[in-house]
């Protein structure tokens, strides 16, 4: 079972990265965001070439004991041919990885107490391994329970897939080569088909690109039916191949953590954030995807990063992103204008990424996910005063624009805040229609029966105006979706909710 707690990784001397670089791999999902050659594909491969050392450490205490008193050569890394090279070019020190579970309230995640941080220490001189915590908190040699806990700390990022740049479809149909890979993924492909089937994988093709149905058969080579006749591979398309390659993939290795580069490349605006979200949903922890789209990172990323050369040293640094772009901007990037062109296109501004990708599932189950696009307002930051101009400039590029937005009323009888109350007024003066829910959030309108299918009967659905966070036990919302996914439309039909939505759904283009 995966480790579902949130780890912080920092790495010092590694490539590009001289002083150290902390990323967050979070619950839900991770954006890095910069421009051509600024670090991000690096960092994404940190996880895939270290991953043997990753492999190693979890495979019993004994070998953790071992890095934390003599230490351990460092395994040939993956998909390195130098490995010089992954130290920093100009740094005399070692190449250090620091791991670190982020406590939540004072409380490690693991349940185990002890040194919630270790810092992996690769020996420029001689590629040897080493692991310290800090001086105060080391730990006895013997302590099986705190090296237990990083055994299934390190086995949980050795269970990772990376996708980088360079994606070629060869895999999906070369029955004649014999590039060993390829082979192996060829043969596991055959025995999911045989064995379990792709049935996964097909419904969340068919549904991606809006077919009635999608097919996969395994011959002599994979084989494509799309609305029940077959297709030739050189039909199927670039963005259908590129996406059924990926979540293959992602379907055969269970991954704790995906790393994927440029994720929107290949795909249509209209499905970019909602291929992210479908291919997270593979992820048993998390997953962290680079792209140069701020609009596609703000949409469909729960927390991003902006990463950039340093113009003394050229090193890369990574920083929190906080982008002052405005709502406008935001439609744009968000490739409105491309589904313009259709002339039936919506906006429904929410109130931010977990929203956005637990509204697309309802919107999916009324067949109105790709006509509407879903815009964050950023949460309470937003959500204020004298917002007429900025609302008013997303009307001059769409006219059908609506807003739903959280009461976050702790009662029945409590008065939303007057900062809500304030912006629904000003959407209301420039033509929006904006709703603000009548229960304290989204997730009150979640069913136990949705809730107990993830996680269990200890789990509890909220009530109308309960607040999630002071919830025990509680779930993550970045997992709101997965709930919204798995319940029917008709358990959000006589919601008020579900009626605004529906009548966005139904509403006639104002053209």
């Amino acid at each position: 079972m995966a480790l579902t707690m949130n780890l912080e990784i920092s790495v010092k001397n590694y490539r590009c990265f001289g002083d150290p670089a902390r990323l967050r791999l979070g619950r839900g999902i991770t954006a890095l965001i910069g421009g051509n050659n600024s670090g991000k594909s690096t960092l994404l491969r940190l996880f895939h070439e270290f991953q043997p050392l990753f492999e190693k450490l979890s495979h019993d205490v004994d070998t953790v004991s071992a890095l934390f008193t003599n230490g351990l050569p460092l395994p040939p890394l993956k998909a390195v041919r130098d490995p010089w090279k992954i130290f920093h070019r100009d740094s005399p020190g070692d190449l250090i990885i620091s791991v670190r579970v982020a406590r939540a309230g004072g409380f490690d995640e693991t349940g185990v107490s002890g040194p919630d941080e270790t810092h992996l220490a690769i020996a420029r001189k001689n590629f040897h391994c080493h692991a310290r915590v800090a001086a105060d908190a080391q730990p006895a040699a013997d302590n099986l329970v705190f090296l237990e806990k990083w055994r299934k700390i390190f086995q949980s990022l050795s269970r990772s897939l990376y996708i980088g740049p360079f994606r070629g479809l060869e895999d999906l149909w070369l029955a004649d080569d014999d590039t060993a890979a390829r082979a192996a993924f060829r043969e596991q492909t055959r025995r999911l088909l045989t064995d379990s089937g792709a049935g996964r994988v097909c419904e969340e093709i068919k549904t991606l690109f809006r077919l009635r149905n999608f097919d996969l058969r395994a011959a002599d080579r994979l084989e494509f039916f799309i609305n029940r006749a077959p297709v030739p591979v050189e039909e199927l398309g670039s963005g259908l191949g590129q996406t059924l390659m990926i979540l293959l993939r992602a379907q055969l290795a269970r991954p704790d953590y995906i790393f994927i580069d440029e994720p929107e490349a290949h795909l249509h605006a209209s499905l970019q954030a909602d291929f992210i979200t479908t291919l997270s949903g593979f992820a048993r922890v998390a997953m962290v995807f680079a792209s140069h789209n701020v609009g596609l990172t703000k949409i469909a990323g729960d927390r991003t990063y902006s990463i950039r050369r340093a113009a003394d040293s050229g090193d890369s640094i990574i920083s929190k992103f906080k982008p002052g772009i405005r709502l406008s901007e935001m439609v744009g990037e968000a490739g409105f204008s491309a589904q313009q062109v259709e002339g039936r296109a919506k906006v429904l501004l929410v109130e931010g990424p977990t929203e956005i990708r637990a509204i697309r599932q309802i919107l999916r189950k009324m067949n109105a996910d790709h006509h509407i696009v879903l815009i964050p307002l950023g949460g309470g930051s937003m959500i204020t005063a004298n917002r007429d101009d900025e609302l008013r400039e997303i009307t001059r590029i769409c006219r059908d624009v609506y807003c739903l937005i959280d009461s976050e009323r702790p009662a029945a009888d409590a008065h939303i805040a007057p900062d809500r109350l304030a912006f629904k007024a000003s959407c209301e003066k420039v033509g929006i229609e904006c709703h603000i829910l009548q229960r304290r959030a989204f997730e009150n309108y979640f069913t136990a029966r949705a809730i107990q299918a993830h996680y269990g009967k200890s789990f509890r659905a909220l009530g109308p105006y309960d607040d999630l966070r002071v919830k025990n036990p509680r779930w993550h919302k970045v997992y709101n979706w997965k709930i919204a996914r798995d319940m029917p439309l008709g358990d959000f039909a006589d919601t008020d909710l579900g009626k605004f939505l529906q009548k966005i759904a139904a509403a006639p283009c104002k053209v």
